[in-house]
Formats: structure tokens, sequence, C-alpha cells
């Protein structure tokens, strides 16, 4: 008995280190701040950018990077846990000619046969079998011979061109019935004060995650010019009326002489990963967001076909938006 208590001792410590490590880990995850930088560089045709993307002391490690010039264009990618490269991408290769192409399997070119010679075309034309089954033969058995099929009459081809016309009509009539009715009901729930509310607090949390997420620190220069001097004279006006927004040490300069669009930005940040999920909670708990999600599923479904569940809330809801529309 002293032995089974030891046994269900050792286990519930092991589950209790387990919890901990669990609940550390989820821990770090949400309040350790997922840092970020990044560097943007254009001189000329040249373009150069880098980033990467960092938590916990490189535990977890992202990169990118993208270098174009006159001659070449390299694109580089790497994801790395605990220093094991997990995704890594770089300059991807121009495919086989088709002309030329080898088939992997037999390691022949494709379209011929195993001695390298052309595959022969179907001797029957189209409309015609090359085997029919005989009258009295069995039928496993058949035997050779061609069949014409029947051709039809220039009254029976124009009637079935007219009914194929008339289907296709009735067919497309249908569909715009169908498109218009969805349309109504989409602009009845666009417009409805649900929706306008749901979109509000979109707009709230959805600003609140991007002001958090944008960089702390943004350092640089931009210089631009479009030859001319009064077009460039009102792109700094713009500039100039949305000033306050852009960072305090990213310096812009206007070129009044020459076309040109040069930059040379650096920029770095973080953010708390639950900052971002009680912000998006925020959202997704809502009840309009689950609807919105009901209709998008329904319009990819094709036919619009819902359960009869789903069919009771969306014309409780439509209800209910009629009556505070009117």
């Amino acid at each position: 008995m002293a032995t089974v208590f030891l046994v269900l001792k050792v286990i519930g410590h092991i589950l209790l280190v387990i919890l901990a490590v669990v609940l550390i880990l989820l821990l770090l995850i949400l309040f350790w701040p997922v840092c970020y930088d990044g560097s943007f560089r254009k001189h000329g045709d040249e373009i150069h950018a880098e980033g990467r993307l960092f938590w916990l002391f490189h535990v977890v490690h992202a990169s990118g990077k993208f270098d174009r010039s006159e001659q070449k264009t390299e694109k580089e990618g790497d994801v790395r846990i605990l220093g094991i490269s997990l995704l890594k991408r770089g300059k991807k290769k121009k495919g086989p000619d088709k002309a030329g192409s080898v088939s992997e399997k037999h390691g022949r070119p494709s379209g011929r046969k195993a001695d390298g010679s052309a595959r022969k075309k179907p001797v029957v034309e189209p409309g015609q079998w090359k085997y029919m089954p005989g009258r009295d033969a069995d039928r496993t058995k058949v035997k050779p011979g061609i069949y014409r099929q029947k051709k039809p009459n220039a009254v029976e081809r124009l009637t079935a061109k007219l009914a194929a016309l008339i289907g296709r009509l009735k067919k497309a009539a249908a569909s715009v019935k169908q498109k218009i009715g969805r349309l109504n009901d989409w602009l009845v729930y666009l417009f409805s004060d649900a929706f306008r509310q749901f979109l509000h607090q979109v707009r709230h949390h959805g600003g609140a995650v991007l002001r958090h997420i944008l960089p702390d620190r943004v350092t640089g220069s931009v210089e631009f010019g479009t030859g001319d001097p009064a077009s460039t004279g009102e792109v700094l006006g713009a500039v100039a009326a949305c000033y306050a927004v852009f960072p305090k040490g990213l310096k812009i300069r206007p070129d009044f002489q020459e076309k040109k669009l040069e930059a040379d930005v650096r920029a770095k940040g973080h953010f708390f990963l639950i900052v971002v999920l009680v912000h998006a909670l925020f959202i997704v708990l809502r009840k309009e967001f689950r609807h919105l999600l009901r209709r998008i599923r329904s319009e990819r479904s094709g036919s619009g076909k819902q359960d009869q569940k789903h069919q009771k809330k969306d014309k409780k809801h439509r209800q209910e938006t009629e009556k505070a529309a009117a």
C-alpha cells in the first residue's frame, strides 16, 4: 500500500511540474514583448529591405531580406526556434524548358514511347466506335466494326440549339434573381444599426492594436521630387498637413529640380501578445461577428444553404434589423 501511495505522490509531483512549466511558458508568451526591427533603402533602381522579429532572447527568431539591383534580385527568409532552422527560403530557380521536358518516371521525353518513337494518333474519327458488340455475341465478346452515328438534320439541329439557348437564358435569369436577392439582404444587413455598432467596435479595437504594434522609433530620411516645382510643392503641402502624425526622427526632403524617390529608413519596435489577444477577443466574442461568419459561409457554399437553426437565427436577426431601420 505504501508503494502505491509513493507512486501516486511521484506522479502528482511530475504533473505539478508539467503544469508549472506550461503556466510559465504561457505567461512568457503573453507578457514577454515581441521585438522587431527593419530597414529600407532605395537609391535609383536599387532596393534593399530587411527585417527581423525575435522573442525571448532570440529563442524564436524570424528574418527576411529582399535585395534588387540591375543585375539580380535576391529573396531570403528564415525561421528559427532554439537555433534550429524550420523554414529557410532563398532565391527561386527557373524551371526547365517545356520543349525539352523529360518524364521523371520513365526518363524519356514526354509524349513518346520507350523506344523513342512517337505515339500514334487514334485512327477513329470523333463520333465513331472502333468496336461494337455483335448482335448474337455475348456481352463479354466484341467484334471489330465501325459504328457511324446518325447525323441530325437541319430542323433537329435548330430545335436543339433553341432549346439549349432557352435553357441557358432561364438558368441565367434564375442566377441573376438569386444574386439580386442576396445583394438586397447584404445591403439591409450592412446598413443596419447592429452592423454599424459592430463596425465602430472593430475600428476602435483595431486602431488600438495598430497603435500598439507601430514602431516606437523611426529614423532616416526620404527625398522626393516630381520634376515639376509646382506639383512638388503641392505634395509637400499635403505632407506638411500630416506632419504631426509622422515619426519625429523621420526627415522628409523635397527636390524641386529632379524627379526622384530615394529613402533610407530604419524602424524598431515591440508589442505584447496579451494586448492583441484582449482586443481580438472583444471583436470575436460579439454576436455580430458570429452572424457575419455565418453569412460568409453561406455565400461560399454557393447555394446559400444553412442549417435550420442558422436559418431561424438569420430570420430573427433580419427582423430585428428591419424593425430598427423602420
